[in-house]
């Protein structure tokens, strides 16, 4: 079965907390049952909970200026070899980004990327490297910048560079020539056939 295609550039990814959403529950069971009952006291909490959201929301609204790169060694390896892939971030805006950790999505894992504070026009360089051991068509990326408020109760996650893919192929062996036994054929001649295996070592499979 084909794997899904990942997310690209701009495109958000996941839903809100699980915690911003208990809290809006809270709020809203808080303010109809404090309504009902005539309970200032649930009124109150129901007050508190909607302050708190709309207190997370600055944390999490605006665009990211950061503009990430990637390359790769090479786009086609063969199982037990490795590639090595750089990210290159730079900040695009006209005020310091701030540090932030971009989720670079390789395949089912994440590599975590730690970006510093960029002042207007800086970069940052990460290298890191891959080694699949299956055949497969691997997906690296996107790089994910995860925006949440300090309480963790609302989150945006924006993907901030398309994905590359990295075709990985069984490994192959050529082995020596091998000589089959002569055969005599219907002209009463000798003839020696010879051939060249390539022995395929992997197993297909995804990654």
């Amino acid at each position: 079965m084909a794997s899904p295609d990942p997310p690209t550039r701009g495109q958000l990814i996941g839903p809100v907390t699980t915690a911003g959403a208990a809290v809006a529950a809270l709020a809203a069971g808080s303010y109809v049952a404090g309504w009902r009952l005539g309970w200032i006291e649930l009124l109150v909490v129901a007050g508190a909970c909607l302050i708190a959201l709309l207190l997370a929301i600055p944390f999490v609204i605006g665009r990211s200026r950061l503009r990430v790169e990637r390359r790769l060694s090479s786009d086609r390896i063969e199982v037990g070899e490795h590639v090595d892939v750089g990210l290159h971030v730079i900040n695009e805006g006209r005020t310091h980004a701030r540090r932030v950790d971009l989720d670079e999505l390789i395949g089912e894992r994440v590599e975590v990327v730690p970006v510093p504070s960029l002042p207007p026009g800086a970069a940052h360089e990460h290298d890191y490297r891959l080694q699949p051991t299956r055949r497969s068509r691997l997906h690296v990326g996107p790089a994910v910048v995860t925006r949440s408020d300090p309480l963790g109760l609302l989150r945006r996650r924006v993907a901030q560079s398309d994905a590359t893919t990295c075709w990985v192929y069984p490994r192959t062996r050529v082995l020596a020539p091998c000589r089959w036994d002569s055969r005599r054929t219907s002209r009463g001649q000798h003839r020696t056939r010879r051939r060249s295996v390539m022995w395929r070592s992997t197993r297909s499979g995804r990654t």
